[in-house]
């Protein structure tokens, strides 16, 4: 499997006339197979690997996370409350930044949910990271001028070290 870096540096750069040495600021996060998947049936969904090591050292590193995901009819609260792993610490993320298709009343890969999750930010397109499981949102985030990485299950730990290997010093 190619490296991280290797992907982040196609994921920058892929299908984007933009300027790659503009410095990540914002990570998006898609939920279902990117950080948690289905538990036994009935139950919370479960992480994936190391998935919240992984969030909290891009926080303690300065990134600003969010949530960009599909989920059908549920509200952020429900999919709290019934869905996540008991120990999602939402404390990590921005609250402005969680923004789930449900309360859009777009879905990826729909533009109009890539488009309000950048102006949430307050921030140019090429700022923002979206990570997901899925080529096609990939593809539709890197059209609305953010960046996006591919990222298979369990690839967190590799991701998060490059990524903060490559955040400029003093931020």
């Amino acid at each position: 499997m190619i490296g991280a870096v290797l992907m982040l540096t196609s994921a920058l750069a892929v299908g984007s006339n933009q300027d790659t040495t503009t410095t990540v600021s914002v990570i998006y996060f898609d939920l279902g197979n990117t950080l948690v998947k289905r538990g036994n049936e009935g139950q919370r969904r479960v992480w994936i690997g190391d998935a919240p090591q992984a969030l909290k050292s891009l926080h303690d590193a300065g990134f600003t996370l969010g949530v960009l995901s599909n989920t059908g009819p549920f509200t952020w609260d429900e999919i709290l409350e019934n869905i996540l792993p008991a120990d999602f610490d939402t404390a990590l993320f921005d609250p402005r930044l969680i923004v789930v298709s449900s309360a859009v009343g777009a879905e990826k890969p729909d533009p109009r949910i890539f488009q309000y999750a950048i102006t949430q930010t307050g921030l140019a397109a090429g700022e923002i990271l979206f990570v997901t499981e899925t080529v096609e949102h990939v593809l539709a985030a890197q059209a609305s001028g953010m960046r996006a990485l591919w990222i298979g299950e369990g690839d967190l730990s590799q991701m998060t070290d490059d990524l903060i290997a490559m955040r400029p010093t003093g931020e």
